[in-house]
This record gives structure tokens, sequence and C-alpha cells, in this order.
């Protein structure tokens, strides 16, 4: 059995202001700093490994939290936020009313869960244990939507920073709960 704990990285001043960070390099805050920190000091002592998107924010996070754990860390840029191109540096609730439309020089819904799915592929193919992947909102969400049933958005599941989201794979990607 393999299970993998998904973790959003520690905030940003982006998210306190509510602007789209999507690939951009957004370092973390005092705040994001001090939740990594604390979110590594309760983690359990049983991964194997960390794997994280290679923006600053989720590798910061990662780093932090390896200061407990003391893991070998991977860099997967499978992880990455959704690229939002030129939309970048915009207020949220803009970026998700363009979105809507089609615009040009995002990165496709259908290319974001063809990245995901790549990626819990390669999953699949760990050995079996427990792994934390350190990665973005928008990368739980679509991971989320790609192995449930339920509809997954940003809406009906926001995401706070350093939460973590369980999924174990026994022939299929499940969600844990509870």
């Amino acid at each position: 059995m393999i299970k993998i704990s998904l973790l959003r990285h520690g905030q940003t001043d982006w998210n306190i202001k509510n602007i789209m960070q999507g690939c951009c390099d957004v370092p973390l805050n005092t705040t994001g700093v001090e939740q990594a920190i604390e979110i590594g000091k309760k983690l359990p002592g049983y991964y194997k490994l960390i794997i994280t998107s290679p923006l600053e924010r989720a590798f910061q996070s990662a780093k932090l939290i390896n200061n407990t754990l003391n893991l070998e860390i991977k860099t997967d840029s499978r992880l990455s936020e959704r690229d939002f191109g030129h939309l970048t540096g915009m207020d949220i609730d803009l970026v998700y009313r363009l979105e809507k439309s089609v615009v040009s020089g995002i990165e496709s819904d259908q290319d974001l869960t063809d990245r995901i799915k790549a990626f819990l592929k390669s999953m699949e193919e760990l050995p079996p244990g427990n792994y934390l992947v350190v990665t973005h909102g928008a990368v739980i969400i679509n991971i989320l939507d790609t192995i449930c049933t339920e509809n997954y958005t940003w809406t009906n599941n926001p995401l706070e920073n350093c939460s973590i989201t369980e999924l174990v794979y026994s022939g299929k990607w499940e969600l844990l709960i509870g």
C-alpha cells in the first residue's frame, strides 16, 4: 500500500492579498515559515521521502518541514502550480471569472489533469510506504477531482496553507477521510 500526504505550502504575502501566484516564485512570508516549522514538528516520522514542487514556496516549506524529519527531498515539476500565464499577479476572483472563458496563454484544465495523472502513475510505481508531497492548492484540488467521484473545486474545498490531505493507493487511489 502507498500512502501520500499532500501538504499545501505555507502562507505567502500573495495568499493574504488574494493574488494569483501560478508559477511565479513567491517566497513564504513569516507566517508561512512558522506554519511549515510547526507542521514539521507534528508530522509522524514514518515517511520514506519528501517530494515537492520546485517552486520556491513549496520547496522552502519542504526544507523547513525536513528540519525535523531529516529525509531526502526530491523535486518534481509535475507538482508545480497551474500556469496562469499573463493572469499571474492578478486578483484571484478576477482570474476565476476570466478562466471560465477561454483565455489563451494559461495551462488548460486538461493539461493540468494529464500532468497530475502522470504524477499519480509514477507514485504507483514506488515501493509501499508513506510519502510526503508538498505542492499547491490547484494541484491538490485537481488530484481530488481526478480520483474522487465528487466534483472538487476551490469553492467547495478551499485548502488552508500547510493543510494535509491524505490518499492511499491499493489498486486505485482513494481519499482518506477521518
